[in-house]
């Protein structure tokens, strides 16, 4: 059987997220493993710059930023109790590219 001694996932701060969380804390004990959690983000800010031609309505980008922030509640409360069973996870935030942050 293999030994997995680090185990990556990545989280875009959505539901399906979430999931994929709970099933690398169930891999992270089964191996007794690190979990690495990489939080992916779009940079609203850079969204802002591309709708310099007001193309999109201001009230997308407030709606994306709520969900981000309601998603980031969600997987923190999930993260914080995997930590109380002894789970060690190291989380990432990055608004950089996904390919090379993943490769990193």
């Amino acid at each position: 059987m293999e030994i997995f001694n680090n185990i990556l996932v990545i989280s875009r701060m959505n539901a399906y997220s979430r999931k994929a969380i709970t099933v690398g804390v169930s891999l992270a004990r089964k191996h007794n493993s690190k979990l690495h959690v990489l939080h992916l983000v779009s940079n609203p800010v850079d969204l802002m710059t591309m709708n310099s031609s007001g193309l999109f309505p201001e009230v997308q980008y407030t709606n994306y930023f709520n969900s981000q922030q309601e998603a980031k509640i969600q997987l923190a409360k999930v993260i914080k109790q995997e930590l109380r069973h002894g789970i060690a996870i190291q989380e990432m935030v990055s608004e950089q590219d996904s390919v090379e942050e993943i490769v990193k």
